[in-house]
């Protein structure tokens, strides 16, 4: 994956820059110095944040490349809403052989990043290459008296030159007189008339500016579509459209702060311990089928070995078509044990991984050999080896969120839905989430309710849609009567079903459902029950058990049916109207004498 630097190919320091030299002398005396004014931007465009930058300065005669002229290491550029200034030659002064008055290009390094993209110099430090002139010394120059008057009289008519012209002694050019003062002290401070400096020529401070432009605010001048490619030399956004290509194909975590990534790590491994046969030159072994999930980015094998000697041992990796093994590793360790990552910590001896399968297909039948080649067991064994193979893929079918993923419409997932081991405790910020546990299964995060714990992980099911109910009152009938269903104390079903009092169930939706019924019963001839669906009876098993005492009878029946929605059912009961009769004893809120249940088991297949 690629690395943002801090300041990325979008900051560069304005320029031309603003350069102002002082002159505090006309000759030798002109400083080697120079204000360089600039912004820094960060790789989103933004000004860079407000603070101090350890930085390296340096001159060169080309845009790109070459040896630098000049440089100043360890500087610190003092950053205030992206701008900054800086006197370049504080340290190492800017000399007139470094100032030609060549095209001069200026590079500046953040830090331990890449130089940034060079700017142009202006002509102002060329100044300091014309103070070589004002600075020459006479050294062995012609003295007037070694001048013949002849040899000036093709440049001069002698009846217009002044007396001491004329003379052979030309003694002084000018009378002393007649100078100024800066004439002969160089010093600024001695110049007649002399303009009024700004505050910035003398501090080089970039607040010290007047009329300086203010910051461009990011968005406010690129629109819908463009991006932002640098800056303009007064300081606006240099924007462009955006074109295919400007985000690179694994940019995706990149633009999305690390939350999204198309880039996956996947690994698969050869046989667990696999024994390697002792002192055996042609080797053990294990291949593994390594499936089709992409273009590899990058690959890496690992193997953990244990053998009485690894330095008597060649490891031998065979890829699919492939002939001639790459060669892992060949007795170039000591010791028992071994453990690589081979073409990622540990480099192969022979062969080069990256060259063959980089941006390549890894399906296919790979296997590994290990020899050993030192026979020093009893048995058959020495030692034993684990394996896998990994591969890095930039994929186009799948993308991962790395943070919470929060949605305000529907999740359409046209596969499987796979569900983590989720370790956080269940609280009320993660009611509702699901986990495996690979020892529980399917589990929810779930209310506690009536418990001293108040959340908690629970088996992932429904909670039952299921009425209960019945006859609050005694039926001494003879004959075949259905039980009335005027009394209920639990219902979550009301969406499910409708009950009437009359004893008749109507379902509201179609599904499988689950029918529970029972009654105790008193008379001394014939008992019976029947459910009846849509008019008629249906077959069921039904338990009749015989108390022995006063008569009494226990009455029960079950029933899994699947209904249609508008399909109704009732329980009817017979007595024969033997004895004292009761065709069933009334229900309470105990559902001690009877009571039916209906559950919702859930959908038809069709």
């Amino acid at each position: 994956m690629r690395t943002l630097l801090n300041f990325a190919v979008y900051a560069a320091v304005v320029l031309p820059l603003s350069l102002a030299l002082t002159t505090t002398t006309l000759q030798a005396a002109v400083p080697a110095t120079s204000v360089a004014v600039g912004a820094l931007t960060s790789a989103s465009g933004q000004p860079a944040t407000d603070g101090n930058y350890t930085a390296t300065l340096a001159i060169y005669t080309a845009e790109q490349g070459g040896t630098a002229l000049w440089s100043e290491a360890g500087v610190t550029l003092a950053v205030k809403g992206g701008q900054f200034s800086f006197v370049l030659g504080q340290k190492t002064p800017l000399s007139p052989a470094v100032v030609n008055g060549s095209a001069l290009w200026l590079g500046v390094t953040i830090g331990t990043d890449p130089e940034l993209p060079r700017r142009p110099i202006g002509s102002t430090l060329t100044a300091l290459r014309a103070s070589v002139a004002e600075a020459l010394e006479c050294s062995g120059c012609v003295k007037a008296g070694a001048l013949e008057g002849s040899v000036l009289q093709p440049f001069a008519k002698s009846v217009d030159l002044a007396a001491y012209a004329k003379s052979t002694d030309l003694g002084e050019y000018v009378k002393a007189a007649a100078l100024s003062p800066v004439a002969a002290t160089g010093d600024y401070n001695d110049l007649a008339n002399k303009p009024k400096l700004s505050d910035v020529a003398l501090t080089g401070a970039y607040g010290d500016l007047t009329g300086k432009p203010a910051s461009p605010k990011l968005g406010a001048a690129c629109g819908t579509g463009l991006i932002l490619q640098g800056y303009k030399t007064d300081g606006s956004l240099d924007c462009r459209a955006l074109v295919e290509g400007d985000l690179p194909a694994d940019g995706l975590d990149e633009v999305s702060n690390g939350l999204l990534s198309t880039q996956f790590v996947d690994s698969f491994p050869g046989t667990k311990d696999v024994a390697i046969l002792d002192g055996i030159s042609a080797g053990t072994s294990d291949s593994l089928i390594f499936p089709d999930i992409g273009l590899a980015q990058k690959l890496w094998v690992q193997v953990d070995l244990t053998n009485s000697d690894i330095g008597k041992m060649r490891i031998e990796l065979f890829a699919p078509g492939m002939a001639t093994p790459y060669i892992l590793y060949d007795q170039s360790e000591k010791g028992t044990t071994l453990s690589h990552k081979y073409n990622s910590d540990t480099p192969l001896a022979t062969g080069d991984l990256n060259k063959d399968w980089q941006g390549k297909n890894l399906a296919g039948a790979w296997s590994l050999v290990v020899k050993d080649f030192s026979k020093n067991q009893s048995g058959s064994s020495d030692g034993k080896y684990n394996w896998s193979i990994a591969i890095q893929t930039l994929s186009n079918k799948k993308v991962q969120a790395k943070g919470n993923l929060l949605v305000a419409g529907n999740v359409a997932a046209t596969g499987s839905v796979a569900v983590g081991n989720d370790t956080a405790t269940c609280t009320a910020a993660n009611l509702g989430a699901l986990r495996y546990d690979p020892k529980w299964g399917l589990q929810a995060c779930e209310k506690d309710i009536g418990t001293s714990i108040e959340y908690a992980w629970k088996a992932a099911k429904a909670a039952p849609i299921l009425w209960s109910g019945g006859c609050q009152s005694h039926n001494q009938k003879s004959g075949w009567n259905t039980y009335c269903l005027d009394g209920s104390d639990f219902s979550t079903a009301g969406e499910y079903l409708s009950i009437n009092a009359n004893g008749t169930v109507t379902m509201k939706h179609s599904g499988y459902y689950y029918i529970d019924f029972y009654a105790i019963q008193h008379g001394c001839g014939q008992q019976d029950i029947n459910i009846v669906v849509n008019g008629t009876g249906r077959t069921y098993t039904h338990t009749i058990n015989d108390s022995s005492s006063g008569q009494w009878i226990k009455h029960s029946a079950n029933l899994k049916y699947p209904f249609k929605k508008g399909d109704t059912f009732y329980v009817q009961l017979y007595h024969d109207g033997c004895g004292n009769v009761y065709d069933w004893h009334a229900w309470n809120a105990n559902g001690a004498h009877s009571r039916l249940t209906v559950e919702y088991m859930g959908p038809l297949e069709n």
